[in-house]
C-alpha cells in the first residue's frame, strides 16, 4: 500500500515539532562588565574541542572590546579574554562573530579603529600558549568603512564580509553607503 508523500510530510513536521515544543535554555556564563566584557553583540564560535568563541562590544582591560573564550571545566564555564582591543591601530568596537581557518586561526573585524580609524580585519594565532593578534587589513573610507558583517571564507582562502559604511558611492552621506569586500591571501602566507 502507498502511503501518500503529504501524509509523510505531515507526520514528519509533526515529529520535528515534538522534537523543539520545550526546548530549556542554560546560561552558560554572566558578562559582568569591564575585564570580561561589554555587550557581546556578534554572536558564538565553537571550536572542535567544544570551547566558545566571540567578541564583546565594549570592555576588556582598555574598555576597546575584547574576544573571550568560554571553557567547561568539571561542568563549569570560565571565561578568558583572550585579546583585549587597544583603540589604536589594533582596532576596537568588535561587534561581529569570529571565523576560524583551517590552521585554527580566528578571524573577525573590528567596526573602529585602525590606522584610518575606519575599522579592521585581524586575525589571532595561537602560539606558544598566547593568542597573538595581527591587522591583515585597515579599512579607508573609500574602499568600506565600519565592518560589520560577519566573515566567511572561500575554498581558495579568500575572506568576505560587509562594510556599512564607506566605499565613496551613494547618498548615505559619510561617503558611502557600504561595501562587499573581499581579501586574498599573498602568495606564501598571509
Amino acid at each position: 500500500m502507498r502511503v501518500p508523500i503529504i501524509k509523510i510530510c505531515a507526520v514528519m513536521l509533526l515529529l520535528a515539532t515534538a522534537c523543539w515544543a520545550a526546548p530549556t535554555e542554560k546560561t552558560l556564563f554572566t558578562f559582568t562588565g569591564n575585564a570580561t566584557g561589554i555587550y557581546p553583540y556578534g554572536g558564538v564560535t565553537l571550536d572542535k574541542a567544544g570551547h566558545v568563541y566571540g567578541t564583546a562590544l565594549l570592555g576588556g582591560a582598555t574598555g576597546n572590546g575584547a574576544v573571550f573564550e568560554l571553557v567547561k571545566t568539571h561542568g563549569v564555564w570560565t571565561e578568558n579574554v583572550i585579546y583585549s582591543f587597544a583603540g589604536g591601530n589594533d582596532g576596537s568596537l568588535p561587534a561581529t562573530a569570529l571565523t576560524f581557518d583551517e590552521q585554527g586561526n580566528l578571524f573577525g573585524t573590528t567596526s573602529g579603529g585602525g590606522t584610518q580609524a575606519a575599522g579592521t580585519v585581524f586575525e589571532l594565532k595561537w602560539s606558544k600558549e598566547t593568542w597573538t593578534e595581527t591587522v591583515i587589513h585597515n579599512f579607508v573610507q573609500t574602499d568600506g568603512e565600519a565592518p560589520f558583517g560577519d566573515l566567511i571564507f572561500d575554498g581558495k582562502g579568500n575572506l568576505y564580509g560587509t562594510t556599512q559604511e564607506g566605499g565613496g558611492r551613494g547618498t548615505c552621506g559619510n561617503g558611502g553607503c557600504g561595501t562587499v569586500f573581499r581579501l586574498s591571501p599573498q602568495s606564501g602566507g598571509r
